[in-house]
């Protein structure tokens, strides 16, 4: 296995990787030792689950940084909450909390403010029908700007029922705030270009030079290229070949936007005969040789 994992052993949560093995995750506070890991982001670093607690079951979402923290509980009813996924990028969180009226399905937001799911959906279109009360989202995901949320609900019957529920994210169109500066490196030396640009996420990044793709990796005469898709360029070991102008296309689901044009600018090796460096060939360059070989 490669890829991060999430089990619960011996009464608390674990995650596991191929770098770190098992790691416990540990518990609240109070109350009985049990927590259980119920989702985890693509990369690991983000878990959510549920813990015990003094107060009762409670939502959690870890991080090595943060440990557990307690995502809380619906006003009203006893305290019973539980976050059963996580967004693959780690920010939306889904579970369930207890309100007044019972069970509801609930989701987090990157602040980690709980939300009544049902308000949500309807905020943002997808109206819940008349007598259906949404128990708990089990799952989330995220294709462009439409999340899509499955969970287990109540009919106006009274029977449980699966749902689900599709929503369009508002999207800001990418603005490139801050273009690349105009550049100068030394023939062997690095450069490096930056772009700054705001719009709803994730952005996209691709470097160009001469209104041409660039790719990490080897070019020219024994340079090297990295960044080339994120927000900063970087040139190494840079020659002649490096020379020319640069800009960056920045995207996002609802568009992109350019930046300005940046030109580089390789300043040439000194002179093999200018053996004193000073920029010029002259005398003082014959003065400077008979003085290295007479040395001792």
């Amino acid at each position: 296995m490669t890829g991060p994992l999430i089990v619960s052993l011996e009464r608390q949560a674990h995650r596991w990787s191929s770098s770190t093995g098992f790691l416990i995750l540990g518990d609240f506070p109070g109350g009985a030792v049990y927590s259980h890991g119920n989702g985890v982001s693509d990369d690991g670093t983000v878990v959510v689950g549920l813990g015990t607690s003094d107060a009762g079951t409670l939502a959690f979402r870890w991080t090595e940084t943060t440990g557990l923290t307690n995502l809380g509980d619906l006003p009203g009813g006893v305290i019973e909450s539980g976050a059963l996924r996580v967004l693959r990028d780690g920010t939306l969180i889904v579970g369930f909390g207890t309100s007044s009226v019972g069970q509801e399905a609930v989701l987090w937001d990157e602040t980690l403010t709980m939300y009544r799911l049902a308000d949500l959906l309807n905020v943002a279109g997808a109206t819940v029908p008349s007598g259906w009360t949404l128990n708990e989202a089990s799952d989330i995901v995220r294709n462009g700007l439409t999340v899509s949320i499955c969970g287990t609900g109540t009919n106006p019957q009274g029977n449980r029922e699966a749902w689900i529920a599709r929503y369009n994210l508002p999207c800001d169109a990418v603005d490139v705030v801050q273009s690349p500066e105009v550049a100068t490196a030394s023939f062997g030396g690095s450069a490096q270009l930056t772009v700054v640009a705001t719009g709803t996420g994730p952005l996209s990044y691709q470097w160009r030079k001469n209104n041409v793709n660039l790719t990490d990796g080897p070019v020219g005469c024994g340079g090297t290229i990295s960044g080339a898709t994120t927000d900063t360029l970087v040139l190494n070991t840079v020659t002649f070949v490096e020379g020319g102008s640069y800009d960056c296309v920045v995207t996002n689901a609802c568009g992109s936007d350019t930046s300005a044009t940046a030109t580089l600018t390789i300043n040439p090796p000194p002179a093999a005969a200018d053996v004193n460096h000073d920029g010029q060939v002259n005398g003082a360059d014959i003065q400077a040789l008979v003085n290295a070989l007479l040395a001792p």
